[in-house]
């Protein structure tokens, strides 16, 4: 699961998966949805993919721009009202959007995480460093 949320855009640097002779880059395409596709080299493959795939992006409707957004009023802890405001979007997006982002924090820390403490060593919390999540 790590490995899909830490990947923002995934960077195929290799041949081909369908012809195995060309290698895949990113290519401008204006009919695309985000303006660039992956694109085999090699003529005869004709093997196109979204941007999106394998990636961070994948799923979601939303510009880069508004997601890069969404992310920054995320971390800063923007009210999420405000948001719908700003952005344009629904309640209902941004509340999503933001469950997202703290999924794939938890999903980091369970999987990045080190145990503190142990036998003989005392950890001390303190608890008005926790709160309970705003709405």
């Amino acid at each position: 699961m790590f490995s899909t949320f830490a990947k923002v855009l995934f960077n195929f640097c290799s041949r081909c998966p369908r012809c195995c002779n060309g290698i895949v880059n990113l290519w401008q395409d204006s009919s695309a949805p985000d303006g660039q596709i992956w694109h085999c080299s090699n003529r005869r493959c004709r093997y196109k993919l979204t941007v999106r795939k394998h990636s961070f992006f994948v799923g979601s409707h939303l510009s880069f721009s508004n997601i890069a957004k969404l992310i920054y009023f995320w971390a800063n802890r923007y009210l999420q009202h405000i948001v719908v405001h700003e952005l344009g979007i629904s309640h209902t997006t941004v509340v999503d959007f933001y469950n997202f982002c703290s999924k794939v924090c938890s999903v980091i820390l369970q999987e990045q995480s080190e145990q503190i403490g142990g036998p003989g060593k005392i950890v001390e919390i303190d608890e008005s460093k926790f709160r309970k999540q705003s709405r």
